[in-house]
């Protein structure tokens, strides 16, 4: 009978452990939340050798409630991202500083990054486009 009991709260914690994470800062959107963006450009260009280069983007929140990246994603394993954790005031630009290894690759590149945000548009996607010079 105890270890039934102790089965029994042990589901509760962990269904209300699991309840309070979903509820954190960034799952819980009403319309109400939502915010504007403008993206400094949404395609970059570049050519590298093979090394690995920085490329950012820079995005600025134009409406009224803070800017919240819920997540990146990026194309490849060879293109990654930093997304802010922290909310972006409105009013504020931030700097997504990406990556890209030209390493083992040569020839035209195209990779994407997907933005998701409490904007009124969820998702945007962002592009680099360029030339892996062989070395």
């Amino acid at each position: 009978m105890i270890r039934i009991i102790n089965i029994v709260y042990l589901l509760m914690f962990s269904s209300l452990f699991t309840y309070s994470c979903a509820l954190n800062s960034k799952s819980v959107y009403t319309s109400q939340h939502k915010t504007s963006i403008v993206i400094d450009s949404i395609i970059k260009h570049f050519s590298c050798g093979q090394e690995q280069i920085n490329i950012y983007f820079e995005v600025k929140n134009t409406g009224k409630n803070p800017l919240i990246f819920i997540d990146c994603k990026t194309s490849c394993g060879c293109f990654v991202a930093d997304c802010p954790k922290d909310a972006v005031e409105p009013g504020k630009t931030v700097k997504i500083r990406s990556r890209f290894s030209g390493i083992g690759r040569e020839g035209a590149q195209e990779k994407s990054l997907v933005l998701h945000c409490n904007t009124k548009t969820e998702f945007h996607i962002l592009r680099i486009n360029g030339f892996v010079r062989k070395d």
